[in-house]
């Protein structure tokens, strides 16, 4: 018999308490970012798009002169919304530095839903078509009836005056109540005779009326009565915070500062209030490059449902390692450097945002200067490096003409110089007997030069005078054609042009 011997006890072991996990390393951040990209980059993208079209007003480096303007425009409306106060006012600043955001936030903090006309001087080239545009949006926004119905939305019956206007300004209407308000044809517009009475009647109006005009100092340039801003402050100036008035105001954008003083006429400026709000873009390069990282930034912490904490942290650690970069840097101050324009930034970080892919979701530099490159004008004669040697060699002669303060040239100049580099440099492939190059004539490249408009004549042609002799000038920029010959390859051009530089 097999004697078993005793089983012996299951050893117990306790749990014992995990250590902390060391630190993620940069490379695993990365792979948790390209990890994470398919579940949370297009919620990521739609935030940073949304957060970029919305950025935060510039601050100036001293007083905050937007904030105070903001508040200012802010009360001016508060008073026609509220008290139906007729107010005026000019919004002065420099392109791009918010002049329109702040109208627009000012409007969206109104406890109600104003009627806004949104009128340009660079679109309604006429105060006829300006005043006809108003009544077009006016129309619109109220609908036939309002105006004819004699009684005001909030059940206030009309003055006898009010009414009467109405039923002479829009007469033509009432043949038109019968069909759909949809179908909105000239025939409910005022007559062009009749656009200045019609503004006495905006005021009375269901809702306060609100009209801003983009450019406003073009409208005072190309009418010399200025009849629009006329009618338009004359409204203002007539319109009393009393029983059965609305509200009405005008809101002038412009970047003349000049505007008030010099700009209206005398009568104009007696109906203008003479408020002024200034609007200051950003003071430097930095400021545009924090406004671009904040707006990053928030984007990533918004609480949205798609996206998750790891992603969240991951991606503000990517953004803020990409900022550092000095080369990142120095292209935002490329883009904002001469201008100093937020719109441009905005488009070029808008098309940087949306190349971003599950695949490859990491900011890079290659792909900015991409974006940058997109939101660049495309130069007048892409295709100079391509030209043949003799047209470089015609364009390097009138370079040459240029820097030594010559401006204008012919035929005759051009072929001088070409003629003194061919004996200097024996190396340069062209030869002066019937002056050919690859088979094309030094004259056929000039005249293929004047043909492409690159060489435009200087006045009008005498008759008579040889073409030989006929003076012209080069719409080419000298730096832009030192790059192009750069870029051609050839070792003898770049010598030549580089001798012009030396002779400064």
């Amino acid at each position: 018999m097999v004697e078993l011997s005793p089983r012996k006890p299951k050893a117990v072991f306790q749990a014992l308490p995990r250590s902390p996990s060391p630190p993620s390393s940069p490379t695993r951040r990365s792979s948790n970012l390209l990890g994470l990209a398919h579940c949370n980059l297009k919620a990521q993208k739609i935030a940073m798009l949304r957060s970029l079209r919305a950025p935060p007003l510039p601050k100036d480096d001293g007083i905050d002169v937007n904030a105070q303007s903001k508040k200012g425009l802010n009360s001016l409306l508060r008073g026609t919304f509220e008290r139906g106060e007729g107010n005026s006012c000019f919004i002065v600043g420099a392109k791009g530095s918010g002049k329109t955001r702040m109208v627009e936030d000012a409007i969206a903090a109104l406890d109600g839903n104003p009627i806004v006309v949104r009128l340009s001087g660079w679109v309604q080239r006429s105060d006829r078509d300006a005043m006809r545009e108003v009544a077009v949006q006016v129309r619109a926004e109220v609908g036939e009836r309002a105006f004819l119905s004699g009684v005001n939305l909030d059940g206030e019956e009309e003055s006898a005056e009010s009414a009467d206007v109405r039923h002479h300004l829009f007469i033509e209407v009432s043949l038109e109540l019968t069909m759909p308000i949809k179908s909105m044809s000239l025939g409910a517009i005022p007559h062009s005779s009749l656009l200045p009475l019609f503004f006495s009647t905006l005021p009375t109006l269901p809702r306060p009326v609100i009209i801003i005009i983009d450019a406003i100092d073009v409208f005072a340039r190309l009418s010399p009565r200025q009849a629009l801003l006329y009618c338009l402050l004359d409204t203002v100036q007539n319109t009393r915070g009393t029983k059965g008035s609305q509200g009405f105001a005008v809101i002038g954008v412009t970047r003349d500062v000049r505007i008030v003083e010099e700009g209206l006429e005398k009568r104009v400026k007696s109906r203008f209030s003479g408020r002024v709000f200034n609007v200051v873009g950003a003071s430097g390069t930095p400021t545009y490059s924090d406004a671009v990282l904040d707006t990053l930034k928030e984007s990533c912490l918004a609480k949205a449902d798609s996206v998750d904490d790891v992603w969240n942290q991951a991606w503000e650690e990517h953004v803020n390692k990409f900022f550092a970069s000095n080369e990142v840097k120095q292209a935002v101050k490329e883009v904002v450097g001469v201008g100093r324009d937020w719109r441009v930034l905005q488009r070029v970080m808008m098309s940087f945002v949306l190349a971003l892919t599950a695949e490859d979701p990491t900011l890079n530099l290659e792909r900015l200067k991409s974006a940058v490159k997109t939101q660049r004008v495309r130069p007048d004669f892409p295709f100079v490096k391509d030209l043949p040697y003799a047209h470089l060699l015609v364009l390097i002669a009138s370079y040459h003409r240029q820097t030594q303060g010559h401006e204008q040239f012919n035929f005759e100049m051009i072929w001088e110089s070409v003629r003194d580099q061919v004996k200097a440099s024996s190396a340069a492939p062209v030869t002066l007997a019937g002056a050919t190059t690859q088979g094309i004539g030094m004259k056929k490249a000039f005249e293929h030069l004047v043909a492409m408009r690159m060489f435009m004549p200087i006045g009008s042609e005498r008759a008579g005078t040889q073409k030989e002799f006929i003076k012209y000038r080069s719409v080419i920029s000298r730096g832009y054609l030192k790059e192009a010959i750069k870029g051609s390859g050839e070792t003898e051009l770049k010598k030549w042009i580089s001798r012009a530089a030396e002779a400064k």
